[in-house]
């Protein structure tokens, strides 16, 4: 675009009335002065071994640029006051056009790279829209009348004072924005207080007073393995049982399993374990009762035709009723396989999905009179399934409490966190700042109190991205895949951030397939999670067939409407309606601006959606995040 500007210089002389232009020495003056600087730029690369000490760095040739560029604003300032002062009535005029002139050709410069963010893209097209005036007036000489000649030293003011004012815009947003988060921490302080005044209370008082504050996480005893020997079809000419009723072999296998149990369930930060105690002959209550256990994990090992078969079976400690039970065919007795049992295991019963919370959940709703910590961790772990205001009300309201209760149990703040960042989209907008900033000091929390956690180092990548610092985030997400390569739900976790983290999908989908084959039963989670992956690596009918027809959950109702957008299919406008109408305080900006979108490729889709659902009519959609 250098040499385009003065190219329209003929019409601008037809324009004013003046003389024609000379078109040869008018050329003549252009090659002249933009040759000159070709050939002086060629000089100094063929010299660049003698004229590098010169320039040691880009930094020092940006230096010489802003020496002639302040050289030419001196110049242009002393044409200009000369101009205003012969033409009073005329200058101020043209002035205004070219700062509009140059707006324009900012915004048409900055259009065909929007996808690279605003800030690249602005950047672009304030060098289309300011850096050929210069050139115009200086290869014009007097070849123009002195009507166009105001002109072109008018048009000459943007381009030295155009970066200036969009610096200091720039800084009065920031101040802005800073001053909105000042404000957003006071009040994020006075909600705090207010908690705290309350005990908690917003909603469900009777529930909370008179809290057990010894509430703790569930504890689990790990009984050493039953081993059968001789089972009908399993007999095996190489094992032979020895004086204590188990083959050597199978007896090792049973301690290997143990161990691998409670070396995998104590990875998980919600847990307690208390690792291979006697497996009594009657009642596992009483290991339950001696060593303080909620929960006893048994198991039992066997030969049957040629596989090797583990059980684990969960029991509650004061009932002793079975909770839930696997059974784990292997073709060896390896170690590995054993491992796997274990890691299989360990899915099944932990994490948020898993068979021991669960069980507390029940616990927790039958009981009488007050609730611990923990029990108030496990019903806001219920409730956080479904977005709805009254389900989002009464989880804040028991992860506030395990919070108080229990304030060193990280995986309570980390609830908080998860709880605060989707919150927006239930309550609104208004309450959006708020719930970031004490989002964000409850993921503080649980990252000092367990910086291990797979979950709390996935979140933490997020809202790394969010600040926009990809490189930590993408740091934060390998140590979150490092850390949580045995869980299932971190791993799911670890996949829906890496689609918009990172560059392209095979990282995401890598931890996707990995999720799949150890906790195959996260359900409608997971369904986000593989559609996520689906609509930002660009394959949209993968993506609408995991979405289904109308999707209950949130974040599905929410892809649904840009992906059939994306297809160009008319549908979009109807499932637009359905999600406005089901959540009235959804807003696909704030949507867009709590999800980490580092990769361009992510934001350039994100964007590239929204427009299509306005386009197909969908209604009133806010593009920004």
């Amino acid at each position: 675009p250098l040499l385009l500007a003065p190219l329209g210089l003929p019409a601008l002389a037809a324009l004013v009335g003046g003389p024609a232009l000379d078109i040869a020495a008018f050329g003549l003056r252009v090659f002249a002065i933009v040759g000159t600087a070709a050939l002086l730029a060629a000089l100094l690369l063929v010299l660049r071994r003698w004229t590098a000490p010169l320039l040691p760095s880009p930094r020092a040739a940006a230096g010489v640029s802003v020496i002639g560029l302040f050289a030419l604003s001196l110049f242009a300032a002393d044409a200009a006051r000369d101009a205003a002062l012969a033409q009073p009535e005329v200058f101020p005029a043209y002035l205004a056009l070219a700062f509009g002139i140059s707006a324009l050709l900012w915004g048409i410069g900055a259009l065909p790279f929007a996808g690279l963010g605003a800030a690249q893209a602005l950047t672009v097209g304030l060098t289309f829209g300011v850096r050929n005036q210069s050139l115009a007036w200086a290869s014009v000489g007097t070849l123009l009348p002195a009507t166009a000649e105001i002109y072109l030293i008018a048009s000459v003011i943007p381009s030295v004072t155009l970066p200036l004012l969009v610096r200091m815009g720039s800084g009065l947003v920031a101040a802005w924005r800073g001053r909105r988060q000042r404000h957003a921490g006071e009040a994020m302080a006075v909600l705090a207080r207010t908690l705290d005044e309350t005990d908690g209370r917003l909603s469900a008082p009777g529930r909370l007073a008179g809290a057990d504050a010894t509430g703790r996480p569930p504890t689990i005893a790990i009984l050493k393995p039953v081993l059968h020997v001789g089972l009908p079809g399993g007999a095996d000419p190489d094992l032979h049982p020895d004086r204590h009723g188990a083959a050597p072999g199978l007896r090792l296998a049973g301690d290997l399993l143990a161990d691998a149990l409670a070396t995998e369930l104590t990875r998980r930060t919600d847990l307690l374990v208390i690792a291979r105690q006697p497996a009594p002959a009657d009642d596992p209550c009483t290991v339950a009762a001696d060593v303080g256990a909620d929960f006893i994990v048994a198991s039992s090992l066997a030969r049957v035709r040629g596989m090797v078969r583990a059980q684990v079976v969960l029991v509650d400690g004061q009932s002793g009723c079975q909770l839930w039970a696997e059974r784990y065919d292997r073709p060896a007795m390896a170690a590995d396989a054993l491992d796997d049992v274990a890691v299989a295991a360990a899915n099944a019963l932990g994490g948020w999905s898993g068979a021991v919370l669960c069980a507390a959940q029940r616990r927790a709703q039958r009981r009488q009179g007050t609730l611990s910590g923990h029990d108030h961790y496990a019903l806001a772990v219920e409730h956080e399934a479904s977005l709805t205001l009254p389900a989002m009300t009464a989880a804040l309201d028991h992860c506030a409490a395990a919070q108080r209760l229990v304030p060193e149990f990280a995986r309570a703040h980390l609830l908080m966190h998860v709880l605060l960042a989707n919150g927006p989209g239930v309550f609104g907008r208004d309450m959006a700042a708020e719930m970031r900033a004490r989002g964000a000091r409850s993921l503080a929390t649980a990252f000092a109190l367990d910086d291990r956690d797979p979950m709390t180092l996935a979140e933490m990548a997020r809202m790394l991205s969010l600040a926009g610092d990809g490189a930590r985030a993408r740091a934060a997400l390998d140590r979150a895949i490092e850390l949580g390569r045995g869980d299932g739900e971190a791993m799911a976790l670890c996949a829906m951030y890496a689609a918009t983290i990172d560059e392209t999908a095979v990282r995401a989908r890598a931890c996707l397939d990995r999720s799949e084959a150890l906790c195959p039963r996260i359900g409608d989670w997971r369904r986000f999670v593989e559609a996520r992956v689906a609509f930002f690596s660009g394959d949209y009918a993968a993506c609408l067939a995991v979405v289904g027809e109308d999707p209950a959950l949130l974040p599905l109702a929410a892809l649904r409407p840009l992906t059939l957008a994306m297809l160009g299919r008319a549908e979009a406008q109807a499932a637009h309606g359905r999600l406005t109408a089901r959540y009235p305080a959804f807003d696909y900006a704030r949507y867009g601006s709590e999800r980490p979108m580092t990769s361009p490729v992510a934001r350039a889709r994100w964007r590239l959606a929204l427009r299509r659902l306005d386009a197909l009519g969908a209604g009133p959609v806010r593009r920004r995040g």
